[in-house]
Parts: C-alpha cells; sequence; structure tokens
C-alpha cells in the first residue's frame, strides 16, 4: 500500500502529474487514508492557493484545446467517440466550475490553507491533495458518504483545521477537472 503514495513520479507537461492510480475498494481505500495521514507532513506557516489556480488552469487549457479540436471535427462531420460527444456536450458545464473555483480561491477562507512539505504534492493544500489521492483511486466516481469516512480515517492519525475541512468539496472539484484532463487526453 505504501508504493501508491510514492509511486506518482510520471510528469507530463509543465509538471502535471498523471493521477490515475490503482482502483481500491472501499476499505483498501480507508486503509489507503490512513497511510495517507501518516505520511503527510504539514507546513506551519500557510500560504496562498496560487500553485493550485496554476495547476487547474492548466488542466483547464489541455481540455479546451482537445474541446476546440474536437469541435471543429464535427464541424467537418468527422466520426466522435461518445467519450468526444461528451465533452462538446457540457464543456460548457466544466468552464463553469473553472471560473467558479477559480473565484472561490480567492476567498479569505481558501487562501491560506496548511500545504504540504513532501510528497508528489510539495507546497500544495492538504486539503487537495487528500482529494486528489480519493478521485484518482476512485476513477472519479467521489461519493458523500466515501468522501466522509476517508477524511474520518484521515483524522484518525491527522486533524484537518476546519478551513481544509471546508475547502474538501472544492478541492474535489478541482480534481475531477484534473481527472477530466487525463480522460481527455485519451479520447484526443
Amino acid at each position: 500500500m505504501a508504493d501508491l503514495i510514492s509511486n506518482r513520479t510520471k510528469i507530463l507537461n509543465d509538471n502535471v502529474y498523471d493521477i490515475k492510480d490503482v482502483l481500491l475498494k472501499k476499505e483498501e481505500l480507508l486503509s489507503h487514508g490512513v497511510l495517507l495521514a501518516q505520511n503527510h507532513r504539514i507546513e506551519k506557516k500557510k500560504r496562498s492557493t496560487k500553485v493550485l489556480i496554476k495547476r487547474m488552469d492548466k488542466n483547464f487549457d489541455d481540455i479546451f484545446e482537445i474541446y476546440k479540436y474536437l469541435n471543429a471535427l464535427a464541424n467537418v462531420g468527422g466520426d466522435l467517440s461518445p467519450a468526444s460527444e461528451w465533452l462538446l456536450d457540457n464543456f460548457y458545464k466544466i468552464e463553469e466550475q473553472v471560473k467558479d473555483v477559480r473565484q472561490s480561491l480567492k476567498t479569505d477562507r481558501f487562501v491560506k490553507l496548511p500545504n504540504l512539505v513532501n510528497s508528489y504534492l510539495k507546497g500544495y493544500p492538504r486539503a487537495y491533495a487528500i482529494a486528489l489521492e480519493l478521485v484518482s483511486h476512485t476513477d472519479g466516481r467521489v461519493e458523500e458518504e466515501t468522501l466522509i469516512d476517508f477524511a474520518k480515517m484521515y483524522q484518525n492519525n491527522q486533524i484537518l483545521s476546519i478551513s481544509e475541512i471546508w475547502s474538501l468539496s472544492l478541492m474535489i472539484r478541482i480534481a475531477l477537472i484534473e481527472n477530466i484532463r487525463i480522460i481527455c487526453g485519451n479520447i484526443y
């Protein structure tokens, strides 16, 4: 199970990692939450979420490029897979989420969150690392009960601040945007 934390070495472009990972059953996922908490170390000083906005923007830029390509293909009558059609039909929803997340990250409650000093997400908010792990090990199928149980197991070893708990739903959305980027890369 420890390998699940250290095997994230594949860098795509501009230091954006491939977040696809082994799918875990619920019991394995909860054990992974405990292991994450045991391995995460945070900075005492809280930093801004600019690094997170930059990462999300890069993911969105990649999605947008694929959207433009697929849109051009559709306009000339090219064959599209169901996943390609889904992206064309739902791109506006992704765009809305990115705008909403970007605006939310600029508010006071999200500006300063505890950041990791270790792991492949060094310098990123711990809450984002938790969300990304959850999304990557469920293939983006995040259910409320699973999120709550995962956070509880994590907190058996490290207590999250109220601002981190509050931010988890937002961090899940950011992680899902990254997951969509990976899927888009596979349909491109």
